[in-house]
């Protein structure tokens, strides 16, 4: 009978000292939950992020653009043809305005000389 005491009073000793409580668990579970609650609302804030930033993207139309930047190509160089013939009509201007002025001056120092 003292060996049954005994194995009872054991047995009891085991179950109060290794069981945790249902309110321990919770105490110990509830960080983790806050934690985890507030990990799914960032995920969800960048998941919406992410959906918004694929929807710009397939707004984009790359063919669009590359047509756009080619025929911007296009007219910078038609520009730089543009700029060179004015410059060299300038050029040429200036010839014909050198000469001038070298003629006149030379009518004058005629004149002056009689």
């Amino acid at each position: 009978m003292r060996t049954v005491v005994i194995a009872v009073l054991l047995v009891l000793g085991l179950f109060l000292s290794g069981c945790a409580t249902k309110e321990y668990v919770a105490k110990q579970v509830e960080p983790l939950n806050e934690r985890t609650a507030a990990l799914e609302k960032r995920v969800e804030g960048i998941e919406a992020k992410v959906k918004e930033l694929e929807g710009k993207i397939d707004a984009i139309d790359i063919e669009s653009l590359k047509t756009e930047i080619a025929e911007l190509r296009r007219m910078v160089e038609e520009a730089k043809a543009a700029a060179s013939r004015a410059e060299a009509k300038a050029e040429e201007a200036l010839q014909k305005a050198e000469s001038a002025l070298r003629r006149a001056e030379a009518g004058l120092q005629k004149r002056l000389q009689k």
